[in-house]
C-alpha cells in the first residue's frame, strides 16, 4: 500500500469522501497502531482500547473535511484519541 504525506492524505480525503473511501482507508492503516497504542495506554485494557479506537476513526471520518490545516493531521488524530478516551473514562 502506498504512503502519502499527511497533508496529501487529508486533501485527498477531503476531495473524495464520502463517495470514495480509499484515501480514508489508507489514513486508518497509517494511524491505527498509533491510535490503538494511545487508547490502550489510557484505557488500560484491550477491549476498551479497541472500542475507543473505532470511535476515534468514526470522529475522524466525520470531521476530516473541516480540518483546516492538513499539516496538523497527526496532532489532530492524537488530540481526538486522547479526548475520546478521557470522555469514555469520565462516563
Amino acid at each position: 500500500m502506498q504512503t502519502l504525506a499527511p497533508e496529501e492524505l487529508v486533501r485527498l480525503c477531503q476531495r473524495t469522501l464520502p463517495d470514495d473511501t480509499r484515501a480514508f482507508e489508507l489514513l486508518v492503516s497509517m494511524y491505527k497502531e498509533r491510535v490503538f497504542a494511545t487508547a490502550y495506554r489510557l484505557m488500560g485494557n484491550r477491549q476498551d482500547a479497541e472500542d475507543q479506537a473505532q470511535e476515534v476513526f468514526l470522529k475522524i471520518y466525520r470531521g476530516i473535511r473541516q480540518l483546516e490545516d492538513p499539516g496538523m493531521l497527526t496532532s489532530w488524530v492524537y488530540r481526538i484519541t486522547t479526548n475520546t478516551c478521557f470522555d469514555a473514562l469520565r462516563a
